[in-house]
């Protein structure tokens, strides 16, 4: 039973770990939107 209650930890410890990861890059991913929007709302000329 120790084998299989330490396999259980360390699979819920990677499920956590790209859990994590998926969440830092939506959060990266939505900065990177709402920085487009700030954007777009101005207009750069350049002569």
């Amino acid at each position: 039973m120790s084998q299989q209650k330490t396999a259980n930890e360390i699979s819920f410890a990677v499920m956590e770990k790209a859990q994590n990861i998926e969440k830092q890059q939506g959060q990266a991913a939505l900065a990177l939107i709402n920085s487009a929007v700030v954007s777009a709302n101005k207009v750069d000329v350049y002569v």
